[in-house]
């Protein structure tokens, strides 16, 4: 390229060649010296002694040294006699010198821009047309990272793309893509090594799917589905499809892993049977339990998948989160720095540290709502106080100050107006509110009480009334109540509305 492109903005590597070969007065297809270890243009990096650029941006130009005996700011011209920098002003050598160097933080050759800029136009038709496909291969070539996997389903929910928890006869080892939606991958299972992945993808190979849970358990090799094994399984889900509900397996995990190879011919190669398969399998009586709450569902799926795929656990709270005075995530992050704020969100993972300085707890907490992520940090005086509720899964209140800095968002959790710092949703007893418009007889208000007696609880009583033009909120302190729907059934008999 001819040099006088080259003298103005920088967008290719190339050109700092073009840079190099002007300033020692060469011509671009000359054999041009190069600057030598011992010849600086201007030193004032604060990388003393190394390179001060990546070899590949110049490595055309030798290997820039800055001595540790050169001065901050001074120049040092070399003594080649074709430099032209020689005789050029201070000011000018040195605004070269911090294009270049600034430049060389992350350059591309002219090839290497091509090259990128094709695979990009190659990805970006994938991800628009074949948006299942493509979004399950890049979860299956990050399966290994579970940060990366997180976050690309959060993409995927934001694609419209369903994400379903693994499956025992549908999952491969790495994601699946359906119509619309993908399939958890085996590999992505927490405690599923790849040889115990192998052995069920060779087992439905060879025989087809499996039948019933039993079948499953008989044939899998016993030296590899160990009962930590079979306890992710249960949890992520991936046995959801033989009829038996989570809780109700893990209570019975004991009778499950005794039949974990019974009729495996590599683990028992002298067995031989007279019956087929579907004859041989007795399904021994499970106790059954109810399902685990969502919020256990929900705990448990982050434990083993990272995410809580099936599960929003907010779900379970809506009503309240609506009477509570918080804000969403994707709204704390339009916030100021140093801004008090109350959200609702669970917590995805949590790391607990201890100070090297003075024994302190600390935390490094993900929080999660149906608008976003946002890390947290908890300091010992709130570990402390709230240890038992920061916990995987859980609904919680959480208060604190924003820290916003370098467009890296975070919530310092801490008590705000004197609220408490973190609580648990599920816990939170709301006022029951009564909205009265009309006068209220002694009759009715005898059977009011009555029915405050009937449904004890721990929410106060507040009613609000509006009648001619006057309005009031009276607080009931001698009653407290149960603040359900029951409840709420029975005051509309009296043509109030409550919530």
């Amino acid at each position: 390229h001819p040099v006088g492109t080259v003298l103005g903005r920088a967008y290719y590597n190339d050109y700092f060649c073009a840079y190099h070969n002007v300033s020692v007065g060469s011509d671009l297809n000359s054999n041009a010296p190069s600057f030598g270890k011992g010849v600086v243009m201007f030193s004032g990096s604060k990388v003393i002694g190394k390179t001060i650029v990546s070899d590949n941006c110049f490595i055309s130009l030798g290997t820039v040294i800055i001595s540790e005996n050169i001065q901050k700011d001074s120049l040092v011209f070399g003594q080649h006699p074709n430099l032209v920098l020689k005789h050029t002003k201070r000011s000018v050598v040195k605004d070269i010198f911090n294009t270049m160097e600034k430049f060389a933080e992350y350059s591309f050759n002219k090839s290497h821009s091509t090259a990128y800029a094709y695979i990009t136009f190659q990805t970006a038709y994938l991800k628009a047309y074949y948006p299942c496909e493509f979004m399950a291969a890049l979860m299956t070539t990050e399966i290994n990272t579970s940060e990366k996997v997180v976050s690309d389903i959060r993409e995927c929910k934001e694609m419209d793309i369903t994400i379903y928890p693994p499956s025992i006869n549908e999952s491969g080892s790495g994601f699946t893509p359906l119509k619309k939606s993908i399939r958890f991958g085996l590999n992505a299972v927490k405690n599923l090594g790849t040889n115990i992945v192998k052995n069920i993808i060779d087992l439905r190979e060879s025989q087809g799917d499996f039948k019933n849970l039993f079948e499953f358990l008989g044939l899998m090799d016993s030296r590899r589905l160990n009962k930590k094994t079979l306890e992710s399984l249960i949890r992520s889900g991936a046995l959801d499809e033989f009829g038996f509900n989570r809780a109700t397996l893990f209570k019975n995990i004991d009778k499950l892993q005794s039949n974990v190879g019974i009729n495996n011919k590599d683990a028992n190669p002298d067995q031989e049977s007279l019956f087929d398969n579907d004859q041989i399998y007795q399904i021994p009586d499970l106790d059954i339990v109810d399902e685990w709450d969502i919020f256990n569902l929900s705990k448990f799926e982050i434990e083993t998948l990272g995410y809580s795929i099936s599960i929003n656990p907010l779900s379970a709270v809506e009503k309240k989160i609506k009477e509570i005075n918080s804000k969403s995530i994707m709204e704390i992050k339009t916030l100021k720095d140093k801004s008090p704020v109350t959200v609702a969100v669970y917590i995805t993972s949590i790391d607990i540290k201890t100070s090297k300085k003075n024994s302190n707890k600390y935390a490094y907490v993900n929080f999660e709502d149906s608008t976003g992520i946002l890390e947290g940090i908890v300091f010992n005086d709130e570990i402390l106080k709230y240890e038992p509720q920061l916990e995987l899964g859980i609904p919680l209140l959480v208060s604190g100050y924003i820290e916003n800095s370098d467009e890296n968002i975070k919530l310092i959790v801490n008590s705000v107006n004197g609220n408490e710092a973190i609580k648990e949703i599920k816990n939170i007893n709301l006022p029951l509110k009564i909205n009265i418009s009309r006068n209220i007889t002694l009759n009715e208000s005898k059977k009011l009480k009555k029915l405050f007696e009937k449904y004890p609880g721990d929410s106060i009583v507040e009613i609000n009334l509006s009648n001619s033009g006057l309005k009031a909120r009276i607080g009931i302190e001698d009653y407290k109540v149960e603040n359900c729907d029951k409840l709420k059934e029975e005051i509309q008999e009296f043509n109030f509305s409550s919530y």
